[in-house]
């Protein structure tokens, strides 16, 4: 007699994905998690060793010598040192990040900065492009050069507010997004998602997200698109960079890991399936996660939060420590993480600070402050949809 097969997490899950350069590895991953995949790229890299703006903007930036170097992504720096091996810059580049002083994102950059034998002077835990320019406003001086490598311009915006206290800010961009030669696969996407064969939107990059509503708009498809994201399907993001995407369309997230990993992203997708009600509408799988109907939208621009026609505005802190909680629905978040997405490098070393913001939100939100929920002893969750056992 034969051994029946272990059903796995995701079976009869349909999961749309819109990545590009690792789309075939995450698509491939869901499948072996038994989830159907939908694959439309929304956007495509310009390859770095064929892109003639990175030699001139090498160029520049070995010209302006920099003081400071801040290294947005551990990706970026190695296909900017392969693309400098072709323009017969990698030597001088390498020599350049030795004597540099430099500054990382995140554990990904200061990996790749540290295979070169290079050590930052700072590692944001945040992992926050702003919480780097913060970290250097604290240490710059006005005769300063600062060069950054960005990830395809998404970050040039957060060095605005450095750009006056410098002598001069240098930029790079290893890798440029533009959208798909062909956009067949990704109207799919969009046509699936609004004829409802999509339980789950899986988005790992801005840049992604804001082409496929690009995407959908030359389709005439833009406002059905909101509709079906703000309703029954799930949106999942890999990190607050990628869900701040959608809420600038005012579309909440669902779904989003404690760390901006895709490794995370795949568990806290199979947590919630597993843990998902099996009572869903009849054109839902029966492993297929149901969207949490958030109460709160999060306005970032304004540091702000929609509540139907109210709007209340908040702090900067009160709202990174408010976001945190709303793009992690029913997650338990401890007071030490919610500092340092409050504070980033300042976050204080006694994280009690943190029970008066979360009390001072719940006042705010009036009647809707009951869903910020303390968990004894451990710290805080963000329950959208009322709880049966409270």
């Amino acid at each position: 007699m034969s051994a029946v097969s272990p059903r796995l997490p995701l079976t009869s899950t349909r999961v749309a994905i819109t990545a590009d350069r690792r789309g075939a590895e995450l698509a491939a991953s869901l499948e072996r998690l038994g989830a159907t995949v939908t694959w439309g790229p929304t956007m495509r890299a310009v390859p770095p060793e064929q892109d003639e703006l990175l030699e001139v903007e090498t160029r520049a930036m070995l010209a302006a010598k920099p003081t400071w170097l801040a290294v947005s992504t551990g990706s970026g720096l190695r296909a900017w040192l392969q693309a400098a091996e072709g323009f017969e810059l990698r030597a001088e580049l390498e020599t350049f990040l030795g004597r540099t002083r430099t500054v990382a994102r995140g554990s990904k950059s200061h990996g790749s900065l540290r295979g070169l034998g290079v050590e930052p002077e700072f590692v944001s835990r945040k992992e926050t492009m702003d919480d780097v320019c913060s970290w250097l406003g604290e240490h710059i001086d006005p005769a300063d050069v600062l060069g950054v490598q960005v990830h395809g311009g998404e970050v040039v915006g957060t060095l605005d507010a450095l750009r006056p206290r410098l002598r001069a800010v240098v930029t790079v961009a290893p890798y440029r997004w533009v959208l798909p030669l062909d956009t067949g696969p990704a109207e799919r996407v969009v046509e699936r998602l609004v004829a409802g064969e999509v339980d789950v939107l899986a988005e790992t990059s801005a840049p992604s997200v804001r082409n496929l509503f690009v995407i959908a708009k030359r389709m005439g498809a833009h406002a059905d698109l909101l509709r079906t994201l703000r309703g029954r399907v799930v949106v999942a993001c890999v990190g607050p960079v990628t869900a701040r995407a959608f809420e600038e369309v005012g579309v909440p997230v669902d779904l989003m890991p404690t760390r901006p990993r895709t490794a995370d992203l795949l568990r806290s997708l199979v947590h919630r399936v597993e843990a998902g009600d099996p009572e869903g509408p009849e054109d839902r799988g029966p492993g297929a996660p149901q969207p949490l109907s958030a109460a709160l939208e999060l306005v970032p621009g304004a540091c702000a939060v929609r509540m139907g026609p109210t709007v209340v505005r908040l702090g900067r802190q009160e709202f990174a420590v408010l976001a945190a909680l709303v793009r992690r629905p029913g997650v338990v978040i401890g007071p030490d993480d919610l500092a340092v997405q409050a504070w980033g490098h300042r976050a204080p070393d006694d994280a009690t600070k943190i029970r008066h913001y979360i009390a001072r939100i719940r006042r705010k939100l009036m009647a809707q402050g009951e869903r910020l929920q303390t968990v004894r002893s451990v710290g805080y969750r963000y329950q959208p949809l009322p709880d049966p056992d409270a």
